[in-house]
């Protein structure tokens, strides 16, 4: 006489068993895993955001950096200007005489090399030129071929400003961006301690904006890359546009900002992966 095993089953009827087990987990789990990938999905989406928004502060900030940094170099631009168009000794000898030795202590052995303004301009009431010092030399030039027809708008802004007062510089973008300066034209004016006297002459400084100025930019504002464009920055780039005084738009200043976000983004991904293998 043979006897079953108190409290087992059959092998089938285990196996059954253990199959309809397996169904259940499953069907109950689902729930779960659905949970886990929506919220690592969610997650993924917030570390992305989170690094997109990181990455557009940085873009933000540099080109407010670069947009206080020409306006700097602009006012300071200025401040030359009136410095030497708002003197009696640059009436004196510009306008009342024509003293070449004075032009060439003043503005060829000093403005270029300590000033870093390779073009002084000097015209009289016709906008005909008097003098043109170019790169440290005294030369003839065309400001229209140098500068393009925004110099003449400039100059126009000169000679705008109010007749007998302290005279206001004009100043801005001229050029194109394969030449592209930044330029500062005033009035010549003689002044008493009870009164200013306006001339006729007008008196333009210009700045380049090459390779060079914009790698020493660059270096000292931390632009990586800086440099001129005729399309807009990419999504990752940072940009500023250049339009001229004569609001003609050339193109923009483009470079490429660190992105605290992007560098960070691999590592938030890793690190939701690993929490996510660990509870898989």
């Amino acid at each position: 006489m043979r006897y079953e095993p108190v409290g087992h089953g059959s092998p089938p009827l285990q196996k059954a068993k253990g199959e309809a087990q397996a169904v259940e987990i499953r069907r109950l789990s689902k729930p779960f895993w659905i949970t886990v990938i929506i919220s690592a999905v969610s997650l993924m989406a917030f570390v992305s955001f989170l690094s997109w928004t990181l990455d557009r502060n940085s873009i933000r900030s540099s080109e407010h950096i670069f947009t206080a940094m020409l306006g700097d170099r602009s006012d300071h631009l200025a401040d030359i200007t009136l410095e030497y168009g708002y003197w009696n000794d640059a009436v004196e000898n510009l306008v009342e005489s024509f003293d070449m030795t004075w032009i060439r202590e003043t503005f060829v052995d000093y403005m270029q090399e300590e000033l870093q303004i390779d073009g002084i301009h000097l015209l009289d009431g016709n906008n005909q030129p008097k003098v043109h010092v170019v790169e440290g030399k005294v030369a003839n030039t065309d400001l229209r071929v140098r500068y393009g027809p925004s110099m003449s708008v400039l100059i126009a802004d000169a000679r705008n400003t109010p007749q007998d007062e302290a005279p206001v510089p004009a100043t801005g973008l001229v050029g194109n961006l394969e030449t592209l300066y930044l330029a500062s034209a005033v009035l010549l004016t003689s002044y008493t301690e009870d009164s200013d006297t306006s001339t006729d002459h007008v008196l333009v400084f210009a700045r380049p904006i090459n390779a060079s100025v914009l790698a020493d930019m660059a270096e000292k504002y931390h632009l990586p890359g800086l440099g001129l464009a005729q399309i807009p920055p990419a999504f990752w780039q940072a940009g500023y546009d250049i339009e001229t005084v004569d609001r003609r738009h050339l193109g923009f200043f483009v470079w490429n900002p660190e992105l605290a976000g992007f560098r960070m983004l691999p590592l938030l991904a890793l690190g939701v992966l690993v929490v996510y293998l660990g509870m898989y």
